[in-house]
């Protein structure tokens, strides 16, 4: 894991989480298992079929691991969950 604080940009063709997910060294699985939820429900999350939310524990596991890459729970953007933030809306329709 890299000490310097990432760039959470979306112009480099990776997502916000591929961008984590990278840098703690985490496929989905793993990732899903650590927060508390089925690969299934991350992947819905992803995709922006179904509404994103944490309890305060697995807010407080994200932001012990966002520690881990110099970054807080608030730097985050609002839609980082999301593979393609554009078209989640259209998405929870289907």
């Amino acid at each position: 894991m890299s000490k310097d604080r990432i760039d959470l940009s979306r112009g480099n063709g990776k997502t916000v989480l591929e961008q984590l997910l990278e840098e703690w060294d985490l496929d989905y699985v793993k990732f899903s298992k650590l927060l508390g939820f089925n690969r299934i429900s991350l992947w819905q999350y992803r995709i922006g079929r179904r509404e994103f939310r944490l309890s305060m524990t697995q807010i407080k596991t994200l932001e012990k691991m966002l520690a881990q890459v110099n970054l807080k729970f608030s730097d985050l953007p609002d839609d980082w969950i999301l593979d393609d933030p554009e078209n989640a809306e259209n998405r929870k329709s289907d």
